[in-house]
């Protein structure tokens, strides 16, 4: 992501960065059309070993491909002072650093109720309501297919939007989506939710990066390690959550949990200030 945001720093005009960072978050969601459901078929007939097989080989045709065609990057002009010494990026405020701390607990329980959700659902169909377990890898690409256009119209409207209500956009719709999964009973349920959860996935991956970089400008390092280490604690959080939930109460009431957790993320994402926003109220 650092790479991919020095890139569009350096070559792509500013109102049309959004656009961009949803365009290469996509390509995740293109791999996750046929790679769900080709890993459960892969394991289920031909076994682990043959499906991480395929999944080392392909890992060595991705790093033969960057080295060929990945573009190199130019080397930044940072800031000097008359004397020739580099010159510190201004610090950031108080106000930006609650709003960075918002984004960071929101993005973390959305990514984390997300996780749970992805290792939940295959037990739940199975012991709760008794469908085939590798259903869920068919519902996983149904999500994934849909998610492409939903990230690219998320990029495509940034520009006119503003990037916090599109995100709380997507809030509501993971509110929606783990709403419909609670009191879901069949899986034709389950596969007409997932136009919720492609909006929720669609606007949240492809536009959160996006809301870190506004609020930190200069700083694609620092907005991309943020972001993504969101999505790590999102993991952790939700490992425990899961474990902790389905012990006690079972897999179905994971849900309920996550409904609890997207009102807290919606909350946050409510009180978080955009470096625009900021601006306008500043001395």
């Amino acid at each position: 992501m650092a790479y991919s945001l020095d890139y569009a720093e350096a070559e792509i005009p500013p109102d049309r960065i959004p656009l961009f960072n949803a365009i290469m978050r996509a390509q995740i969601a293109f791999a996750w059309v046929a790679g769900p459901p080709a890993g459960f078929l892969l394991a289920t007939y031909f076994g682990f070993d043959v499906s991480y097989g395929i999944a080392a080989i392909l890992y060595v045709l991705v790093a033969a491909a960057s080295l060929k065609l990945l573009p190199r990057l130019p080397k930044k002009n940072k800031p000097v002072n008359a004397a020739g010494e580099q010159l510190a990026l201004p610090p950031l405020s108080t106000a930006i650093k609650q709003s960075l701390w918002l984004c960071a607990i929101a993005f973390s329980l959305m990514w984390g109720v997300n996780n749970a959700y992805l290792i939940s659902l295959p037990i739940h169909l199975k012991d709760n309501l008794q469908i085939d377990a590798h259903w869920m890898g068919w519902v996983m690409g149904t999500t994934a297919a849909l998610e492409v256009p939903f990230m690219l119209l998320a990029g495509y409207y940034a520009s006119r939007f503003h990037l916090m209500s599109l995100i709380r956009c997507a809030g509501i719709a993971a509110l929606l989506l783990y709403t419909g999964v609670y009191f879901a009973s069949e899986l034709w349920h389950l596969f007409a939710l997932q136009i919720f959860n492609a909006i929720f996935i669609g606007v949240l991956a492809g536009l959160g990066v996006s809301v870190i970089q506004d609020l930190m400008p200069g700083r694609s390092g620092g907005a991309s390690a943020l972001y993504t280490n969101t999505t790590h604690i999102g993991n952790l959080l939700s490992s425990l959550m899961v474990g902790l939930v389905a012990d006690y109460f079972g897999y179905h009431q994971v849900f309920l949990v996550n409904i609890l957790l997207v009102c807290i993320a919606i909350w946050a994402f409510g009180r978080v200030k955009t470096a625009r926003e900021l601006a306008k109220v500043a001395p």
